[in-house]
């Protein structure tokens, strides 16, 4: 892979207007040579490496003034979809998992991958049904190196667009308020985007009041962004997250009801909130009817607020909505990193899985050729032949391959003994 332009330096030939006389009888041009300094795309770039980066767009004028350029075909996912059994097509309990790190956009964002040790990694995508990529930025475009692993273990990717809080507020009113053309323009923007670099659809997430004229356009506007998703995007994918209701304030309902159910209705599935009870898995069914698997219910890592298990007791929320019929949207599971730490992750994420994996059904790749390095994407050393090209630490999500699709062992729990027992 090439690098960067280097420094942004740009040359430029310039003919001296007078010929200069040397030998008699011949004429001579002389070229002037000259460097002038072109600034990199910031966007494309990264200022102070200049290597190529995945980026963000921040609010609609950005969103809107967006066009494909050949500045960032690197962004441009090269991976396709592979196909797998079951295919995401069967109704039947699907996995999304919400990836959401700090932000956003770390070591993930070079594209050329980076000398990180102990980089996060992921590799439990035989569980994985949908992965979405989360930040708080208005337009998340997945990192193209996301895109190309998900792809490549047959997972579709989902950016995000979100609108929060009160600069929410005013960018809601700006293009839903605004009626259909506004709102047209910017479904239209969004599957434009998701079809140029490859990933298969959007997560809406508009935690803001909206206006009465706003939230009037919002199950239009989710039926027109859904239908040129599907246009664009072969097998796309539009989810709304459980956020405002009917009457436009923000107010998370922690299950599907009458308040939230025309903004289900309007495209392919809802993200619930994570404070629910088994009592609001009990209400949910009656509703969704035939859509049970389009309805996933969130389970916060982290546990966040008034949630059923969270951390090494995930599998728990887990299990109530399985026996219920529902979904699961996994969110940060990154907390294995985060919260414990870079030492013996690997082996951390393999428990957290592994508690998990009882009820996340396998996925195999059925298309041909295949095969596998069972790279993770990372390691201390590169070798060529056997004999050793490098020997810095390297990590580059893109360079994973397929990892095994036999299920892992759950770990076993430690039970509590009583006094006196051995």
């Amino acid at each position: 892979p090439t690098r960067g332009p280097e420094q942004g330096t740009r040359r430029a030939a310039l003919r001296s207007s007078e010929p200069a006389a040397e030998a008699q009888g011949t004429t001579v041009l002389h070229e002037v040579i000259g460097f002038s300094p072109q600034p990199l795309p910031a966007r494309q770039f990264d200022t102070s490496t200049t290597e190529p980066v995945s980026f963000f767009l921040s609010g609609l004028e950005e969103l809107l003034a967006w066009q494909p350029t050949s500045d960032d075909d690197f962004n441009v996912a090269a991976t396709p979809l592979a196909e797998r059994q079951p295919p995401l097509r069967v109704a039947r309990p699907r996995t999304l998992v919400c990836h959401d790190m700090r932000g956003g956009y770390l070591e993930d964002r070079f594209i050329q991958g980076s000398a990180t040790r102990n980089p996060y990694v992921f590799y439990h995508w035989r569980y994985v049904d949908i992965f979405v990529y989360f930040s708080h930025h208005t337009v998340t475009v997945p990192p193209v190196c996301w895109t190309n692993a998900a792809h490549r273990n047959g997972v579709p990717v989902l950016g995000t667009f979100i609108a929060e809080w009160t600069d929410g507020e005013k960018l809601c009113e700006a293009f839903l308020a605004g009626g259909p053309e506004a709102y047209g323009a910017v479904a239209a923007q969004l599957a434009r985007v998701a079809r140029h670099y490859r990933f298969d659809g959007w997560l809406v997430n508009l935690e803001s009041k909206l206006s009465e004229a706003a939230v009037r356009n919002l199950p239009p506007f989710l039926r027109q962004l859904t239908a040129e998703v599907h246009g664009a995007v072969p097998g796309g994918l539009v989810l709304w997250y459980d956020s405002v209701v009917r009457g436009g304030e923000l107010r998370w309902q922690n299950e599907l009801n009458e308040q939230n159910w025309e903004f289900f209705d309007a495209c392919d599935g809802l993200f619930v909130n994570y404070n629910w009870k088994e009592e609001q898995l009990e209400r949910s069914r009656s509703l969704a009817g035939q859509r049970l698997a389009d309805v996933y219910f969130g389970i916060d890592v982290f546990a966040r607020g008034d949630v059923l298990g969270g951390g090494f007791d995930s599998d728990k929320p887990l299990s109530l909505i399985r026996k219920h019929g529902f979904s699961a949207a996994i969110f940060a599971p990154g907390w294995v990193y985060e919260h414990l730490g870079e030492e013996n992750f690997l082996q951390n994420e393999n428990k957290f899985w592994g508690l998990l994996a009882e009820h996340l059904p396998t996925h195999s790749i059925c298309t041909l050729p295949f095969g596998t390095s069972f790279s993770l994407g990372m390691g201390t050393g590169l070798f060529a032949a056997g004999k050793v090209g490098a020997g810095a630490a390297w990590w580059a999500r893109g360079r994973a391959r397929r990892a095994p699709c036999c299920p892992a062992l759950p770990p076993r729990r430690r039970k509590r003994r009583g006094p006196g027992t051995t």
